[in-house]
């Protein structure tokens, strides 16, 4: 079976997300390797990730300024248990 595009229309049915907030949507987020590597120095010196990402809120300026989210922390870590 094919598919055929007959008519495209450019028009959303929701308002568009501010462009502030597209840098957390799950793909734009980036772990930069000097985030990655602090992480990974962290955990070695047995810091539970609550204080990890409560560090990194510190240095960039609260909660809302950190560029990944507590989940990706979680997700990373545990991708490098395997």
């Amino acid at each position: 079976m094919r598919w055929e595009v007959k008519k495209f229309m450019d028009d959303h049915n929701h308002e568009l997300l501010e462009e502030d907030s597209c840098s957390m949507l799950p793909s734009h987020i980036r772990m930069i390797v000097g985030n990655v590597l602090q992480i990974e120095n962290l955990k070695k010196a047995r810091i539970r990730v609550p204080q990890i990402f409560g560090s990194f809120a510190n240095i960039c300026g609260g909660y809302d300024s950190v560029e990944f989210r507590k989940k990706d922390l979680h997700n990373h870590i545990a991708k490098k248990r395997r």
